[in-house]
């Protein structure tokens, strides 16, 4: 690195955090604390902050620009835009990076005095159920939508670079900005993950939100299957969502009382003894945009079972061992079936966990994310 730039983070993640288990808020908190370890300024926004360590940089927390949610993107804009000015008055930027944006509605900010704007990773998105308006909010975005779109097109304009984090969310850009759009895979810190020997027992792991769309039912149903060829096998839930309730009445009406245990919400800190449980981590959540918590997985040295879709499709497909930890999503037998092959099988499961922990290392490691992030932001700057 020939010097220290200072860079301005108009939205690091709806909520910056160091230890809640929050995908976009600990990656931020990573990419940041990573380049200020290496010697840049930054300044950073967030609409919540939630931290035990004290951040090596500048943290602005905003809160929410307006009561009024429909115009909430306009008004943040406005709202970091004044930081932005206030900031670079007597000492400039060399760089302005929107890490997380959400969409159309939300990146309408950009800097107006010529220092180089980069955008993302873009990830997937969710599917999303399109509903019509009952709220005169959602009238209100509605109309603004176009508004919104135009400025966002603006913002993209303005980018010199916007980055995607799976090479197939290149598609959710205008044709006009791809020119401009690199993929730039999230990583992960894989010296706090030390691969340990796969468990003899059979025990099957799942980290993330109780949510339908995280895959948690479909788990549930297809490990209820696998059990029962097997004869035996555990089910560990680490997370807490709405689906909770929905996963205690299954155990009773499965008769997994014994095999399933639900264990609420574990601190980012104590995810690798978890995983250190685990014959498999399943993750079967379908669209996932990316998948930091199966490449977590992957760096403690363990096979996952993931859906072949979204990011999780991106990142497995690129392991020698693909096949059996991809199963069709929304597919009960294909994962129960997938479950019951590789936990009979210990030598594919240690092939396949060593596999992993290889691939992390040499494709997914937040070292080479922020080597590559750097090194364009120093072929930006002025």
């Amino acid at each position: 690195m020939s010097r220290g730039l200072r860079v301005f983070v108009p939205s690091a993640s709806a909520l910056l955090t160091d230890h809640r288990p929050h995908g976009e808020g600990l990656i931020a908190w990573d990419v940041f604390s990573g380049l200020a370890d290496r010697g840049h300024e930054l300044v950073v926004c967030a609409r919540e902050i939630d931290l035990r360590s004290r951040p090596p940089f500048e943290v602005v927390e905003t809160g929410r620009a307006s009561r009024w949610e429909s115009v909430e993107p306009l008004a943040y804009s406005r709202r970091v835009d004044s930081i932005y000015r206030s900031r670079s008055h007597d000492n400039p930027f060399d760089v302005v990076h929107w890490l997380f944006p959400q969409g159309r509605g939300e990146v309408l900010f950009a800097p107006r005095d010529g220092v180089p704007f980069v955008i993302g990773p873009h990830s997937l998105t969710w599917p999303s159920v399109t509903r019509k308006p009952r709220r005169l909010g959602d009238v209100v975005m509605l109309a603004a939508g176009p508004i919104f779109s135009r400025a966002y097109g603006r913002a993209l304009d303005e980018a010199a670079a916007i980055f995607v984090s799976v090479p197939e969310a290149v598609s959710i850009f205008p044709q006009r900005h791809r020119a401009k759009v690199q993929v730039l895979p999230f990583g992960v810190d894989e010296t706090q993950f030390s691969p340990t020997p796969v468990p003899s027992d059979r025990t099957v792991l799942f980290v993330g939100r109780l949510d339908e769309a995280k895959g948690v039912r479909i788990l549930v149903e297809g490990f209820a299957r696998a059990r029962a060829v097997l004869g035996q096998g555990r089910l560990i839930l680490v997370g807490v969502g709405p689906d909770a309730a929905w996963v205690e009445s299954a155990r009773d009406r499965l008769a997994l009382n014994g095999s399933l245990e639900l264990r609420g919400p574990v601190p980012h800190s104590g995810v690798a003894e978890a995983l250190n449980q685990a014959a498999i981590v399943c993750l079967p959540a379908t669209g996932e945009p990316f998948g930091m918590a199966l490449v977590e997985a992957m760096a403690a040295g363990r096979a996952v079972l993931a859906s072949d879709s979204g990011g999780p499709k991106y990142i497995l497909r690129r392991s020698t061992l693909s096949a059996g930890q991809l199963v069709p999503p929304d597919d009960v037998p294909a994962l129960a079936d997938a479950l019951v092959d590789l936990l009979r099988d210990r030598t594919r499961l240690e092939a396949i966990a060593a596999e992993n922990r290889r691939l992390v290392e040499e494709e997914f490691t937040l070292k080479r994310m922020l080597d590559k992030l750097e090194a364009k932001y120093l072929e930006f700057a002025r």
